[in-house]
Order: C-alpha cells, then sequence, then structure tokens
C-alpha cells in the first residue's frame, strides 16, 4: 500500500527564471519513507498523460491570481487529494509510480508463476524426532509429557 502527503511547498528562485514553487511529496511504500519534490507542472504532466488511459479525477485549475499562502495552500490540498484518489486505481498506473520514484510490486499472478526457490522434502525418518525410550512410539505421548513436566514438574 502507498501512502502520500504533501507536506509543504516552497519557493525556488533560479537566476534568469521565473519564480516557482515545488511541493514537497512524502512517500510511504512498505514502511520505507521517502521524499520528492515537483512542480506544478509535472503534476499537469502526469495528469495529461493518465488521463489518456484512465479515468482520473478533478485536476486543480492552473491559474493562480496571487501566490498567497492560502492559494498555495488550497492547491497543495487540491493536488494531495488529486495524488490520492490516483492511488485508488488497482492496480496503480506505471506512470503514477514513476512519478512517485516507486518500484512497481510484482501482481500475484507473476509470483505465482515463479518457480520454487527450494528443494522439496522427500521423506525423513519419524524415528529421530521420538523419544528412544517411549517404547509405544506414540509422538502425541511425548508432547504430553513435555507439556506436564513444563507445567507442573511432573
Amino acid at each position: 500500500m502507498i501512502r502520500v502527503f504533501i507536506s509543504a511547498y516552497k519557493p525556488v528562485n533560479e537566476p534568469n527564471e521565473k519564480l516557482y514553487y515545488v511541493y514537497i511529496i512524502e512517500i510511504i511504500n512498505n514502511g520505507r519513507c521517502h521524499r520528492i519534490e515537483r512542480r506544478y507542472s509535472n503534476f499537469l504532466v502526469l495528469h495529461k498523460q493518465l488521463r489518456k488511459t484512465h479515468q482520473t479525477p478533478e485536476f486543480p485549475p492552473k491559474r493562480v491570481i496571487h501566490n498567497t499562502v492560502k492559494v498555495l495552500e488550497v492547491r497543495r490540498a487540491g493536488l494531495e487529494a488529486y495524488l490520492r484518489e490516483l492511488l485508488l486505481i488497482e492496480p496503480p498506473p506505471r506512470p503514477l509510480l514513476a512519478f512517485l520514484g516507486v518500484q512497481p510490486q510484482p501482481s500475484l499472478t507473476e509470483i505465482e508463476c515463479e518457480e520454487p526457490t527450494h528443494q522439496p522434502m522427500l521423506s525423513f525418518q519419524p524415528s529421530l524426532y521420538l523419544d528412544s525410550s517411549d517404547s509405544s512410539g506414540s509422538c502425541s505421548d511425548i508432547v504430553i509429557k513435555g507439556v506436564l513436566q513444563g507445567l507442573y514438574g511432573q
């Protein structure tokens, strides 16, 4: 199960470029967490790619009038909700996994078709595991004797 959170956004002001914001995405996959940064334009490219093959949720609008904290926070929450909706698609689309930096998990059919990695057990000698002083050879008697001795010291 993959979980995503867009924990924050930050401005990036590179020389000879217009100020833009990146969103910090925290991804939790199989108990491991990693962070990535993506621009709104990266989200838009993902959306256009996925909408060709999947039913996609509503995408937050591109145009914002002012880059105020309130507007940026609404966009952050909208992008987070968008990613969470996409993760409900089974199986998760490969472009989404690539966007999040997550390796695709093998499907159950792929796992079932793999060759076994162990040697099959052909036979064993049960007498190796039985108490040699027990003349009846009953395994259940050995278990009962062990339990009674452990609980009551008999």
